[in-house]
């Protein structure tokens, strides 16, 4: 078995630099990173690898219906213990608890202490997630890794052409001195921008304009936002107004990445992007 070769799920996403920048950084120091769009692959045939690195299992066992949710997670566990029966070692990377949005939360505690007994690693990336960790019966080794900056994976693409930054504001109906408030990301429920939304609108005297930029999930609560929340896209000159709110947004042509496409920011490089799975 090589100890320079790793196995990574899933597969690094282009619209989130994450586990980008970490198969980067493993390769760079010359390990052999190999990633396959279905864990099952992995599992099977290790190609002589130790370790599997996990990221966000519960991608594949989130289900409304508790029956399918049960048969799911014993389908990853199964998996997991393929892979070790292999040879491999589990690593896990705790980035929640228990997964976003989980239709049966007491149904994911249950996966998730089944994979820990699982786990040789776990890393987490701030010191206190050892605490949680230990709730649910972990006493395995811990690694508290900091989580990653991605400013030079979204540069300024207005740094070069200043007068260019205007005519992109002008695009969007904002004068120069508006403030502008984007919240990046994909549009999760967990993430409750509607209450965001319904506060912001609450402050009186205050001149901005808020856009949510991303892809929304299906199940996003901004889709179905009451119209209070939100300002409809076609409201002419929404800086002009006090605490202007802007819905989900789709920018005019220019050659930068539509954010209804894609969690980068405004004039983040365009690359495509695969769909997570979920």
């Amino acid at each position: 078995m090589s100890t320079r070769r790793l196995l990574v799920w899933p597969r690094p996403d282009a619209a989130n630099p994450y586990l980008a920048r970490l198969v980067g950084s493993l390769r760079a120091r010359g390990v052999e990173v190999l990633t396959a769009p279905r864990l099952a692959a992995l599992c099977a045939f290790p190609r002589g690898a130790r370790w599997l690195h996990l990221h966000w299992p519960e991608w594949m066992i989130h289900h409304p219906d508790r029956r399918l949710y049960r048969a799911r997670t014993a389908w990853l566990l199964g998996l997991l213990d393929l892979a070790r029966a292999r040879g491999l070692s589990i690593a896990w990377t705790a980035h929640n608890r228990i997964g976003h949005d989980d239709p049966h939360p007491d149904l994911g505690l249950a996966a998730r202490r089944a994979l820990l007994r699982r786990c040789s690693v776990v890393f987490g990336h701030f010191p206190a997630a050892l605490d949680a960790l230990s709730s649910m019966g972990f006493s395995g080794r811990f690694v508290h890794q900091p989580h990653p900056h991605f400013d030079d994976d979204y540069p300024d693409p207005f740094a070069l052409d200043a007068s260019a930054r205007s005519a992109f504001r002008r695009s969007l109906g904002l004068s120069d001195d508006a403030l502008l408030l984007v919240s990046p990301g994909s549009m999760e429920p967990y993430k409750q921008l509607p209450l965001l939304a319904r506060a912001l609108r609450s402050l009186d005297g205050h001149r901005f304009v808020w856009i949510p930029v991303g892809r929304a999930s299906p199940t996003s609560s901004l889709r179905s936002a009451p119209p209070s929340a939100t300002t409809p896209a076609s409201s002419p000159a929404p800086a002009s107004r006090l605490g202007s709110l802007s819905p989900p947004w789709s920018p005019p042509p220019t050659p930068r990445c539509s954010p209804t496409t894609t969690s980068s920011p405004p004039g983040a490089p365009c690359s495509p992007s695969p769909s997570a799975p979920r």
